[in-house]
């Protein structure tokens, strides 16, 4: 609740601990060369925050940078594991980068209305609501996911391409409403949830060469 604080430096700090900075709704930048671990709710409604570098941190704790309505880009190198809630309504975000990271929580990008580009490459679970509503991501590429979430990418109107070549199972409204999708292609999955393609409005084509149960 440091509504005023603009300007931190910590260069040796190695862990931020929950709440740290929460409300400080003056924060522009938070930079720490050496931090490990990213606490929950740090950041938390630091809605002055436009630029965050964490170069080394390794875990994202839930709803670290929620409600962060000025971030546009965020780009974590060695994380591997994302919080639930993590950047819940940051809905200036248009970019996110976790080369590693192999958990995504629930609810963790939910309510990102900009979002356009994710890259995920070794995400194996994605947890439930991830990317709900995220209206104008248009691509979904996860190469290592396994399991897709209950209602993971609902509401998401511009997505039009989605991969996922080892996906085994689908849960509950996982893409209802993504009324853009025109086709579908599982080879993995054996599971489909209910609801998962409800109302995709414009779906000509849906391939599940081993599903065994819808």
């Amino acid at each position: 609740n440091c509504s005023s604080l603009t300007t931190i430096s910590f260069p040796s700090v190695t862990s931020i601990g929950d709440y740290a900075f929460l409300n400080c709704t003056s924060l522009t930048t938070a930079s720490f060369s050496v931090a490990t671990r990213i606490g929950a709710n740090a950041f938390a409604n630091c809605s002055g925050l436009t630029t965050v570098s964490f170069p080394v941190a390794t875990g994202i704790g839930n709803c670290a940078f929620q409600y962060c309505t000025r971030l546009t880009t965020v780009s974590f190198p060695v994380v591997t594991s994302i919080g639930g809630s993590a950047f819940y309504s940051c809905s200036s975000l248009t970019t996110a980068l976790f080369s590693v990271a192999t958990s995504i929580g629930a609810y963790a990008f939910e309510f990102c209305y900009s979002l356009t580009t994710i890259s995920f490459p070794s995400v194996t679970s994605i947890g439930g609501f991830a990317f709900c509503s995220c209206s104008t991501l248009t691509t979904a590429s996860f190469s290592a996911a396994t399991i897709i979430g209950t209602y993971a990418f609902q509401g998401c109107i511009g997505l039009t391409t989605i991969s996922f070549p080892v996906a085994t199972s689908i849960s509950t409204g996982a893409f209802q409403y993504c009324s853009s999708l025109t086709t579908v292609s599982f080879p993995s999955v054996t599971s489909i949830g209910n609801s998962a393609f409800y109302s995709c409005s414009r779906l000509t084509t849906a391939s599940f060469s081993v599903a065994t149960r819808i």
